[in-house]
This record gives structure tokens, sequence and C-alpha cells, in this order.
């Protein structure tokens, strides 16, 4: 019996690991995302931007406007926009040289990842080792 719970506490364990490593590669992508339009297109489409009622740099507005459509970057207008102009507009950011190819990769694999939002507060309650034991031991 005890052999059993030492199996499923390593079970445990790793799904655990495995959760929340994922977890922290979208929040890393997400942040920087989030860094390159801080970078690139906030002067012109942040809260006090000249162009902000036409596109606003904040990812609620970016996918209701459909501008960015989470996992899918080849028909998110926002992105086909980085890479050249399209028949709603010019290529940005504006009148600024073009974004690197690999910052405009950064934007393709965080719409490619369901645009996860890069503001999350994580509400995070601790289980004790003693706890899970215990839990595993009563079930």
């Amino acid at each position: 019996m005890k052999i059993e719970n030492r199996y499923i506490f390593v079970i445990v364990l790793t799904l655990t690991i495995l959760g929340s490593g994922y977890a922290d590669a979208q929040q890393d992508l997400a942040q920087q995302a989030y860094a390159i339009f801080q970078q690139n297109c906030s002067n012109c489409h942040g809260a006090s931007g000249a162009f902000k009622e036409e596109l606003l740099i904040d990812r609620t507005a970016l996918i209701n406007t459909k501008s960015v459509i989470p996992g899918d970057p080849e028909n998110s207008e926002f992105y086909k926009r980085l890479l050249g102009p399209t028949e709603n507009g010019p290529q940005m950011p504006l009148n600024l040289p073009a974004l690197s190819p690999e910052t405009v990769e950064t934007i393709a694999r965080w719409i490619a990842a369901g645009a996860p939002d890069w503001d999350v507060q994580h509400d995070v309650n601790f289980i004790t080792t003693n706890a899970i034991l215990d839990t595993i031991r009563n079930h």
C-alpha cells in the first residue's frame, strides 16, 4: 500500500510541474509580446496615443475588434499589417522601419498560443507536502 501512495504522489507532482511549466511559458510569451507593443506601438496606439481610437494596444481591445484572432495569426489583421500593407491599411509601425523578423515571429507565436493575457495576477494557494501526503494517505 505504501508503494502505491508513492506512485500517486509522483504522478500528482509530475502533473503539477508540467501544468505550471506550460502556464509559465504562456505568461513569458505574453510578457514578450507586451514588451514589443510597449516599445513599438504604444506611442501611437497606447492609452494616450494619437491613434488609440483606431486601435488600442490592449489585449481585450485587440481581440474584441478582431484585429487579433487568438490561435490564428494568418487571419489576424494586426499580424498581417506587421508584414506589409493590406487592403485595410499600411504596414505598421507607420512611417518607421519594419519590425525585425524575430519580433514579428514573437507576435505570431503569441497569437498562435491564443493571445494569452499579459496582465495576469496569480492567486496561488500553496499546498504543503504534508497536506498532499495526508490527502493521499486518507484516500
